[in-house]
């Protein structure tokens, strides 16, 4: 109502009429949903320039790069995977051999160029699934067959926390899927629900595995202050320091190629 009132303000009378009003306010609607469209966003920050690879503020050799992989999950990884097929180019989709699986709603998928689109839920339900299992098992497959001239895109969007399961060792699909069931008709909400479904997820275990590795041996390289050090013991589980987050997240940037053993 405040926005019809608002596309009104100072109108003559005469010039009003339903239709005006429905069509202006279908435009301001449409405006504000192309602005945040995934592919155009993943457009205007990964593109071609020369013989460089620009990603943000980011400026990379393809002469550097031997492939191009893309992993990822969420309820937008369609439209970011086509967004960075065209950000990519034909050329660069060939000559670094891009190949790609990504964990989307099954409503979602659609077939792209060299990108698959797993249907890893169904529509509308947020809970893990044996084809979500199946898929995040190729992901893993996937960044395992890395070299380290190799760059890895990593797409996540919303949703990608029931789109990425691959329960710990003693914990089986269908103990995540009663336990997100439970705590979900108890009310929890997605913040309490992933505080929980993390400690049982592999998946989220090797990412911040490789993440304390590439934090570890940065600071080691820049001088070895024992302060720097992030270190992770399992058996705190969530008592982690904030300090010790920030540091992990700042050093996405130089996230696993940073760590000598990565090879």
């Amino acid at each position: 109502m405040e926005l019809l009132r608002f596309l009104t303000w100072n109108l003559e009378p005469e010039t009003l009429n339903s239709s005006s009003l429905r069509s202006d306010a279908l435009a301001i609607w449409q405006a504000g949903v192309d602005a945040v469209r995934s592919d155009l966003l993943v457009v205007e920050n990964v593109r071609t320039r020369g013989d460089s690879l620009v990603v943000g503020d980011e400026r990379l050799p393809l002469a550097s790069i031997g492939r191009i992989v893309v992993i990822g999950a969420g309820k937008a990884g369609a439209g970011m995977a086509a967004g960075l097929e065209q950000a990519l180019g034909p050329h660069v989709l060939a000559e670094k051999q891009v190949a790609g699986w990504v964990n989307v709603p099954a409503d979602c998928v659609r077939t792209l160029l060299r990108i698959h689109l797993h249907a890893a839920r169904p529509a509308g339900v947020n809970e893990p699934t044996p084809a979500g299992v199946f898929g995040t098992e190729q992901i893993l497959e996937l960044v395992g067959s890395l070299g380290p001239r190799d760059l890895c895109f990593c797409l996540i969007s919303g949703g990608g926390s029931a789109l990425l399961p691959a329960p710990v060792a003693g914990v089986t699909l269908a103990d995540k899927q009663m336990l997100t069931r439970h705590l979900s008709g108890a009310g929890a909400n997605i913040q309490e629900l992933n505080t929980v479904r993390k400690q049982l997820s592999r998946m989220g275990q090797v990412l911040w595995d490789a993440n304390v590795k590439s934090v570890n041996e940065r600071y080691r390289e820049t001088g070895g202050e024992e302060q720097y050090t992030h270190l992770n013991d399992h058996r705190h589980g969530d008592h982690v320091q904030p300090v010790q987050v920030l540091k992990a997240v700042r050093c996405l940037e130089y996230q696993s190629s940073e760590f000598a053993v990565w090879e």
